[in-house]
């Protein structure tokens, strides 16, 4: 049995009429690589080993993570009707403007385009409006870490854990 390698530049094959060697040689193959290293490489690709129970509790830690982040910048609904928009950029920018009001920079009347339409602001209004999307960052944050300390109370298997039940209560808390 000869052992190809693969150069810096091609897979070196002595019969290339086997086009499945070619073609795995070419997509899984890494330089200094011999030929059983790539079939091995491409066999795993097709058959990636089952997750170990902490990579899926890992995962089950990542997608509470991407939850808390969805709802912190998924919006905010007001009583009254108005949606407030709370992406990364919309929080910023409603610090700033509340910067902009305590430092005398600027005065009411404020346009603000809310997620359901124009509107001329009071100070008050943007004060408001700033407290509102403060408190519910910090919900967001406060729930993300109650669920994550009872899921780490939980030993073993995560998969029955409903991480959204759990941030919903948290999150009324």
């Amino acid at each position: 049995m000869q052992t190809n390698k693969i150069s810096a530049t091609k897979w070196q094959i002595v019969d290339d009429t086997d086009p499945e060697t070619v073609a795995i040689s070419t997509f899984f193959g890494r330089p200094g690589m011999t030929e059983a290293e790539v079939i091995a490489s491409y066999a795993e690709a097709k058959n990636p080993p089952a997750p170990s129970e902490a990579q899926l509790r890992q995962l089950k830690f990542s997608a509470l993570s991407d939850l808390r982040w969805q709802r912190e910048t998924g919006g905010l609904d007001l009583t009254g009707g108005a949606r407030i928009v709370t992406t990364r950029e919309s929080q910023a920018q409603i610090a700033a403007t509340v910067q902009s009001i305590s430092a005398g920079m600027i005065s009411e009347p404020i346009d603000w385009k809310l997620a359901s339409g124009w509107q001329q602001l009071t100070t008050a209004q943007i004060l408001a409006i700033a407290g509102a999307v403060a408190a519910h960052v910090k919900a967001c944050f406060a729930a993300e870490r109650a669920v994550s300390e009872q899921m780490d109370l939980v030993t073993g298997d995560l998969s029955g854990f409903d991480i959204k039940a759990a941030f919903d209560a948290a999150y009324s808390a």
